[in-house]
C-alpha cells in the first residue's frame, strides 16, 4: 500500500476534530433534538471517543486503500474520491437505511453532511501525502 503514515494521522485528526465540532459547539442541540435525547443520554463520552477512534482508524486505511489501488494523487483528487466515496457509500446507505428505520432525516442529514466533508478533506490531505 503506497501511503504516508504522516498524512493518514493527519486525516484522522481531522476526521474526529470535524466530528468534535459537528456534533459538539456546532450542531449538537439540533442533533441531540433529532435523536429526541440529552446529551447524557447518549452513550458515554469515554466509550463514544474510543469506538470513534478505532472507526476512523478503519476508515483512514480504507481510504488510504482505495486510493493506492486506483492510483489516486494530489489534493484535488483525493478530495474528489473522498467526495465519491462520502455521497455514493456513506450517503446512498445511511438515507436507505434512515428512511426503512424511520429515523429522523436531520440525524440522517447531519451525519450524511459531516461524513461527506470529512471524507472529502481526508481524501485531500490522503492524496497530498502520496
Amino acid at each position: 500500500m503506497d501511503v504516508n503514515p504522516i498524512g493518514m494521522l493527519i486525516a484522522l485528526i481531522v476526521h474526529q476534530g470535524l466530528g468534535f465540532l459537528w456534533f459538539g459547539p456546532l450542531f449538537g442541540k439540533t442533533w441531540t433534538a433529532s435523536l429526541g435525547k440529552t446529551m447524557e443520554e447518549l452513550t458515554s463520552p469515554i466509550t463514544g471517543i474510543i469506538i470513534a477512534i478505532a472507526a476512523g482508524i478503519v476508515v483512514t486505511l480504507a481510504l488510504s486503500l482505495l486510493m493506492s489501488l486506483a492510483n489516486i494523487r494530489g489534493a484535488v483528487n483525493g478530495a474528489g474520491l473522498g467526495a465519491v466515496v462520502g455521497v455514493g457509500f456513506v450517503g446512498a446507505t445511511t438515507i436507505t437505511n434512515a428512511t426503512f428505520e424511520n429515523r429522523s432525516r436531520t440525524t440522517a442529514w447531519l451525519f450524511i453532511s459531516y461524513e461527506v466533508i470529512a471524507l472529502i478533506l481526508m481524501g485531500a490531505i490522503l492524496a497530498h501525502f502520496r
